[in-house]
């Protein structure tokens, strides 16, 4: 799979992001760029849920929601909804703030002790 970012809760599941990625991520992320067609980027919302991930966002920018697929469900969340994850107990993060930080030049992910983000 072609990841963007890879988040590990163990510096030891460190990887080397130049080669093949043969597992799926738990939980992925895939940020929409104005660019990006919606076919594309749902063919490969599903290639995530075939090869095993349980959730994957597509945070759409443009459109100021958050699209949360499942294996068996599909949700948008917007503006001052809660983006929260079963997949994350105890986070939380209003939609806005989340699309507002995208929208900084440069942005980057914030660090702390845990997760650990690796580019």
């Amino acid at each position: 799979m072609d990841l963007d970012r890879v988040i590990t809760w163990a510096p030891a599941l460190a990887m080397d992001l130049d080669r093949v990625i043969t597992w799926a991520p738990a939980l992925a992320m895939e940020v929409a760029s104005p660019s990006d067609r919606m076919t594309p980027l749902l063919k490969k919302i599903f290639q995530y849920l075939e090869a095993g991930s349980e959730e994957v966002w597509l945070v759409m920018p443009g459109n100021r929601e958050v699209q949360i697929y499942t294996q068996t469900d599909v949700r948008t969340v917007r503006g001052t909804d809660e983006l929260t994850s079963a997949m994350l107990p105890g986070f939380t993060m209003p939609v806005a703030s989340c699309l507002h930080n995208l929208s900084k030049p440069g942005a980057q992910p914030r660090h702390s002790s845990a997760p650990v983000w690796i580019r």
